[in-house]
Parts: C-alpha cells; structure tokens; sequence
C-alpha cells in the first residue's frame, strides 16, 4: 500500500486560513480548492483565480490530476495497490513506466491523439499537448516524453505546494524578495550571425565579440507592474555588477593606507570596467518553478545552480554525458515557454532564464558547423562509440555552440534515419543557434554571470 501523505500539512492548512484563503474541501470527496489572491504567489504566477488538488499526494485523485482518465486512473491506481514493496517502486516511477508499456508517436505522420487515448489520457492534456501553434516544438520530441514530462511538473508542484505555501505566504518573504533579486534592466546583447552564413564563416567563430553592452541599472518590479497581455517581469536575479572583469584595477601606490577618495576612485574604475565588459546573452524558456532552480539564491532561501537545470542525454552535442543547453535566440526560448504554459493549462507561471556571460568566458568555446555538426549530431544522438578521432576533441570540451536538430532521439536512433536528414532548424529563415555547457562549466563561470529570470504573463 502506498503512504498516504496528505498535500497539504497542518502548517499549510493553518497558514491559508490565516490569510482568509482556507483549502475547503470540494463536493467530491479527495479534492481540496483554494480561491483567491494567495493562488497567483502559490503557482508563481499562474493565470488561475483558483487550484484544485487531490487531497493526498499519492492516490487515484492524482492519476486524474495529472491527467489520466477517470477510467485509466482507477485501473493504474489499483495497479499500484497491489505492490508488495511500494517503496522499491515510487509512485512516478509507476507513472512512466505504465505510460512506457503502450505504443509511442513519434512522427508527425503518427496518431498522437489515437496514441494518448489508447494511453488513458484525458482529453484536455491531449489538447493541450497538440496545441498546433507548437508543432515544431512537439515534433521535437515523442508524445511518452512529452506526458512524461507534464506529469512530472505537476507532480513536483503537488510534493512541493505545502513548502511554497509557507514560504510565499510568510511575511518574512515580503520584506526580502526585492533585496534578494534584483533586476538589470539591459535586455541587449551582443549579435551572433547564423553559423551557415557568410558572415560567421568570415568570422571563424560565432561567438566573436561584439560591442559591449551598455549599462545596466538595477530595478525591482513588483507584481502590480505585470497586468495585462505581453508584458513581463523579473523574478530573480544575481547582482548584475557582481564580478564581471577581466582583472581587478591597479590600486595607487601608496606607502599608508589608501584614503578614502583614492579607494572610492579605484571602485568607480572597477565597476565601469564590470559595465563595459562584452557580453553575450543565451535564454532557456520554461516553468519557473524548474527555471528558478538555477538561480544561486532562491527565493525559499536554498541554494540553486545552472547545474540544476541541465538536460539528459542523449542530445545533440552529447551523447552520455548531460549539458546545460541555452538558445542564442530569445524566439526560441519564448516557444518552449509558450508550450509549457499550454501543457500546465495557465495553472502556474512561465518565463525565460537570461543567462548573461562576459565574453572573455565564451574563449574555449567549440564552435561546429557544416558537415562536422552533422557528424558529431549524428554520433551523439544515436550514442556511437568509439567517436572518430576527429571528434573526440569536441566531445570532451566544456562549451560546445552549434545548430539545434529538432528531431526526437526515437527517431534519430530508427534504423531508416540517414545521415542526411540531420539538418539545423531554422525559426523564421535564421539557423537557431544553442550553446551546449557542461555542468562543471556551467557552476565555474555563473559567479562572473547575470542570471536572472524573465516571467511571462500568458493568455
């Protein structure tokens, strides 16, 4: 038998109804709503007025929540009943591998709708999942990873909707949230040409420097600043002026200590030498209760990392080992943004991760184009070992920059895909370019970063 811990504690429970907003149960029995003003804070900034979740974390109500159907979810549920060791089976774990044991779509040709009923999936995540304004995102990967994926999320946000409720509704929240994350509002970047043009070939590396950035003044933003379609704020950030430099500034050579004019002159060279610093910007869109994750101080206090949002692999620029990928295109990122948004149906907030890193940092970077990214794609996204010796090198460096294949692994790995067919993606006639770190990269260079994230406000 499964534990049957409740979604929301004591502490939780008490907390909503202190704020005016108590979880009251709903008509049917295994639900409990929440209305009001705390749903937007609880679900990072969800477009939902209220939320309703199942009454224990583990149960049939949470198949439903997650999207099975009612029929599905009694028949998975009893399934998991009926373990003799639950706890050497997690209650996800059940989840995908049930999801697993059926047939995959994977093309575009394939009945995604036909494979998702056989499934048990409910009509509204298939809709949602189909959303045809985000096929190419869709098609970039199978409908098992793209359930998979959704029910994670939510499943995450269900385990975790207690802490967050305690957290965001503590008063303590309110007074260090500005102090914590501040903004820079500079949304420039440096400019990247496509890998395939002319103009990157001439330039032997995409990522030459460009003119720096101008300065960045810091702001906070409240939430009574993001109403309405299209706009955005920042949720989080480092200190956009925190160590960006290539080397400290020369102090006078003095014989006693410095005074204090000559020590405010050294500070004032230091930082417009951190503001003037080249930079390049990279973006990975999504939840930003995953995003938030990257962030070195979050805003329940624990310790985050770029490390924390890597992906596994196989991906195009590895094929065992996980990278950090971001997009130099913000068009990207918004995409898989978007389609995050339509998958948890607005029920909690989406945005962007700005990843602003001085170029100086981007100098051992591998840049791949052309029949070499072919190559490498190819290796990587079917795991071919040994790799030729031409790309063992570009296998073990710790930045790699190349064009996206948007293309599933399941179909990559099918005997009757060719070579051929690895082809960059484009978005509105422009190659999409990514940056593929490793994690240990990713954590050396995010002190002398500006990480910050960027939410969307959705319809």
């Amino acid at each position: 038998m499964m534990s049957r811990v409740p979604s929301l504690t004591a502490e939780a429970l008490a907390k909503l109804k202190n704020f005016g907003t108590p979880a009251t149960p709903t008509e049917t029995n295994g639900w409990r709503s929440i209305f009001g003003s705390t749903c937007k804070s609880i679900t990072s900034g969800g477009s939902k007025d209220s939320i309703t979740i199942p009454e224990y974390v583990e149960s049939r109500e949470t198949l439903e929540y997650l999207g099975f159907t009612e029929r599905a979810a009694k028949k998975l549920w009893q399934r998991i009943q009926k373990l003799e060791e639950p706890e050497m089976n997690p209650f996800m774990t059940m989840v995908r591998a049930y999801i697993r044991s059926f047939p995959d779509a994977i093309d575009e040709g394939d009945d995604w709708n036909a494979v998702m009923a056989n499934i048990g999936i409910a009509e509204r995540l298939q809709t949602a999942i189909m959303s045809p304004e985000y096929s190419e995102i869709r098609l970039s990967e199978t409908a098992h990873y793209w359930l998979i994926d959704t029910m994670e999320r939510d499943f995450e946000f269900l385990e975790e909707i207690s802490d967050r409720i305690s957290t965001e509704l503590s008063s303590e929240r309110l007074h260090l949230s500005a102090a914590l994350f501040p903004l820079s509002s500079s949304s420039q970047t440096t400019n990247i040409p496509s890998m395939f043009s002319d103009e990157a070939r001439k330039l032997g590396s995409p990522l030459s420097p460009a003119s720096p950035e101008g300065p960045a003044e810091p702001k906070q933003v409240s939430g009574a600043q993001t109403k309405g379609k299209g706009k955005a704020h920042a949720v989080g950030s480092t200190n956009p002026t925190a160590s960006m430099q290539e080397s400290p500034p020369k102090k006078p050579q003095l014989e006693t200590t410095p005074s204090p004019s000559s020590t405010k002159q050294a500070v004032e060279a230091e930082t417009k030498e951190k503001r003037n610093e080249s930079t390049t910007t990279f973006y990975k869109g999504g939840e930003l209760m995953v995003l938030k994750k990257a962030l070195k101080v979050r805003e329940n206090g624990k310790a985050g990392s770029l490390a924390k949002v890597c992906t596994r692999p196989p991906t195009d620029l590895s094929g065992f080992i996980m990278r950090l990928y971001l997009a130099k295109q913000k068009e990207v990122a918004n995409k898989y943004a978007g389609y995050a948004w339509r998958r948890n149906e607005g029920a909690r907030g989406v945005g962007i991760l700005h990843v602003k890193i001085p170029t100086r940092l981007l100098a051992d970077t591998v840049n791949i184009y052309g029949k070499e990214w072919q190559d490498f794609v190819w290796c990587s996204r079917r795991q071919i070992l040994p790799l030729p010796d031409n790309l063992k090198q570009i296998d073990s460096a710790p930045i790699i920059c190349g064009p996206i294949w948007m293309v599933p692994s399941a179909k990559a790995e099918k005997p009757t895909t060719s070579k051929a067919e690895v082809v960059p993606y484009e978005l509105q006639g422009n190659t999409v370019i990514q940056l593929g770190l490793l994690p240990t990269k990713a954590v050396g260079i995010q002190p002398e970063c500006n990480v910050c994230l960027e939410s969307l406000a959705l319809n």
